[in-house]
This record gives C-alpha cells, sequence and structure tokens, in this order.
C-alpha cells in the first residue's frame, strides 16, 4: 500500500487489516525513486522470511527476543537475505534496546520499578489480564546481565553491554534506544539520553 501511494498516482485499495483507500493520492513524492525503506520488525523467524521477501531493513526489539535470541535472528536474516541471492551490504539491522545509563551504583534498583511497570502494563494490554514478568517472558523479570533483555548501568557498563550484542550478532548497523518508559521524571530520562550519547555511542561499532 505505501508502496502505491509513494507512487504519485491515485490509489484505490483494500487489505485485509485496515480499512481501504479510494482515489487517495500523497503528496509530495518522496525523492527516494522506490520510497525511502521500511524496517520491518523481526522477532520470528517467520518475520524475517517477510523482510527478506520485500527487500526490507529489519529492526530486532530486544523486549520481544532477548539478547541470545535477538543475536540469532540478526544472523538468520542476513543468511537468509543473501540465500535470497541479495547483495549483504544491503542486508541493514537496527535494534531497540530498552536502556537506563546511570552513573549511581544503585542504578538497577532505581531504574527498575519504572521498567517493571511499563512491562507489566504491556502484558495488561496484550492479555487484558496481570501475569507475573518471569511468566509472561523470563529474561523481563530481571535487569541483571545476563538474562536481562534491558541495559542499565554506568556508561562503560552498558556499551560492554551492547558491544557483546553486536560482537555475538555480527555487528548492528543502527541502534534504538528507549529509556522514558513507566513515568520516568524528564530529568532522569535526560540524563540519561545525555551519558548514553555522550559516554556510550562514541564506544559501539
Amino acid at each position: 500500500m505505501l508502496g502505491l501511494l509513494w507512487s504519485g498516482d491515485e490509489v484505490s485499495w483494500r487489505g485485509g487489516f485496515r480499512a481501504g483507500l479510494d482515489s487517495v493520492t500523497l503528496a509530495p513524492k518522496p525523492i527516494q525513486p522506490d520510497g525511502p525503506p521500511i524496517w520491518v520488525s523481526v522477532s520470528s523467524s517467520d518475520s524475517i522470511a517477510e523482510a527478506v521477501r520485500f527487500g526490507s531493513p529489519a529492526a530486532i526489539p530486544l523486549v520481544s527476543t532477548g539478547f541470545d535470541r535477538g543475536s540469532e535472528l540478526v544472523r538468520e536474516y542476513r543468511e537468509r537475505w543473501t540465500a535470497a541471492g541479495r547483495r549483504a551490504e544491503d542486508a541493514l539491522v537496527a535494534v531497540n534496546v530498552h536502556c537506563h545509563v546511570n552513573e549511581r551504583p544503585d542504578a538497577r534498583e532505581f531504574w527498575g520499578p519504572y521498567q517493571f511497570e511499563y512491562l507489566k502494563w504491556v502484558v495488561r494490554l496484550v492479555k487484558g489480564v496481570d501475569v507475573p514478568l518471569d511468566q509472561a517472558r523470563p529474561f523481563w523479570a530481571t535487569l541483571d546481565p545476563p538474562t536481562a533483555q534491558a541495559v542499565c548501568g554506568s556508561p562503560r557498563e552498558v556499551a560492554d553491554r551492547l558491544t557483546e550484542f553486536a560482537e555475538a550478532a555480527g555487528g548492528v548497523d543502527v541502534w534504538l534506544y528507549q529509556g522514558d518508559q513507566g513515568g520516568l521524571g524528564q530529568r532522569e530520562t535526560l540524563e540519561s539520553l545525555t551519558l548514553f550519547a555522550e559516554e556510550v555511542a562514541p564506544n559501539l561499532a
């Protein structure tokens, strides 16, 4: 649908998951001949197959996959991409990570309630009932490596953990930082983001 809309032509469209379109034209047209890239969220082998089929870059949400499965999915995506005859250098991967950077020694104890409350909200939204985090996904119930899906600690600790993931995955093209969930205050959110930008990101290959 997006490809049709980006063509600049008048589009009438019917699909299975959203309302149809009748004689719609989108303007201005993208400057890219085929439109901007559409990143596909990948958390399973089936979604990898779809990303490869469409020739789309992949975005891995570690909140859904955890670190170990996330790195496996990155490698699988790149293997299936080249097996489909596509150029290896075009297999772009972004990784979304829930992250809090804080110099205080009790950083995990400080940030944990915000992260865990956010995850409980997600469970209630999806399942309609309260489910213990360790039953929803075992890696949701802790911030301690190597099990946790989120990363929390000093700039050095965060950089080391993300570098470890990148090495296991065979490289990451784009890091997507998510750190304001659970009602974390503006000051704490900005402090964490600043530390990530100034002291973590420069150390990520």
